[in-house]
C-alpha cells in the first residue's frame, strides 16, 4: 500500500498502485513518487512540467496514441474544449462501452482529465501534460485533418443533434 502525505492509503492493485493523483505508478517507482509527493509543488514544478513529468509515462502515453480509436478519440478533443462520452461516441459511430473503455486507459495514461456534471461525464486534454506532449497531439491533429475518417468524424459532431449544454465549462 502507498500511504500519502495527507496519511490516505490507496491499496495496490494487481502491482499496480496509485498516487494521490491518481496516476498508476509501477511498484519500483514507490520511492520516488513518495520524494515527489513529500516535496510541497511549486508553480515553477508545474510550469516547467516537471511535477507532471512525474506522473506520465512516455511508454504510457505513446500506447495511448498507438490504437486508431484512441488517436481518433484525441483528434476531437485536440479541437474542442471538452467533450462529452455521447458526443464521442456519435462522432466516432461507435458503442458506448468500446468508447468508455479506450477513455479509461488514455485517462490513466495521463493524457486526459475528467469532469462529472451531474449524468454527464466530460473529458479534455490533460491541462498539466508536459510541452513535449501537447507538441505531439498537436501535431497530430495537423496530420490527421486531412484523413477522410478523420473528417467523417468532424463532420458527424457537428451534426449531431441534442448536443449537451456546457454551463460549468
Amino acid at each position: 500500500m502507498l500511504k500519502q502525505p495527507d496519511n490516505r492509503v490507496i491499496p495496490a492493485q494487481a502491482g499496480i498502485q496509485r498516487c494521490a493523483a491518481g496516476f498508476r505508478v509501477k511498484p519500483g517507482m514507490t520511492n520516488f513518487v513518495m520524494f515527489m509527493f513529500s516535496m510541497k509543488p511549486s508553480v515553477d514544478y508545474i510550469r516547467y512540467g516537471v511535477y507532471i513529468y512525474s506522473m506520465i509515462n512516455a511508454n504510457d502515453y505513446f500506447d495511448a496514441l498507438s490504437d486508431e480509436t484512441r488517436r481518433r478519440l484525441l483528434a476531437l478533443l485536440v479541437g474542442a474544449d471538452e467533450l462529452c462520452v455521447c458526443e464521442l461516441c456519435y462522432a466516432l459511430d461507435l458503442p458506448q462501452p468500446k468508447v468508455s473503455r479506450h477513455l479509461a486507459v488514455m485517462r490513466e495514461s495521463g493524457v486526459l482529465s475528467v469532469r462529472r456534471e451531474g449524468l454527464w461525464i466530460y473529458y479534455r486534454i490533460h491541462s498539466l501534460l508536459p510541452a513535449w506532449a501537447y507538441r505531439i497531439l498537436d501535431q497530430m491533429g495537423q496530420g490527421c485533418a486531412a484523413l477522410a475518417i478523420f473528417q467523417a468524424d468532424r463532420k458527424r459532431l457537428g451534426e449531431m443533434p441534442n448536443r449537451p449544454v456546457r454551463c460549468c465549462a
